[in-house]
């Protein structure tokens, strides 16, 4: 079994590094700013998503 969670381990951090790149990429490049509150508003992109 402690095998197995070394190798689950590392699969979930590779899978995890690029998925937050991507999310930031997507969140302060791609998605186009909030009329009102501007880029300030795409800091809660990344917060609410990672608070679930």
């Amino acid at each position: 079994m402690k095998k197995n969670t070394g190798i689950i381990d590392r699969l979930l951090l590779f899978t995890l590094i690029p998925t937050v790149f991507i999310a930031l990429y997507l969140i302060f490049i791609w998605s186009p700013a909030e009329r009102i509150m501007g880029a300030s508003q795409k800091i809660f992109y990344f917060h609410v998503g990672s608070a679930g």
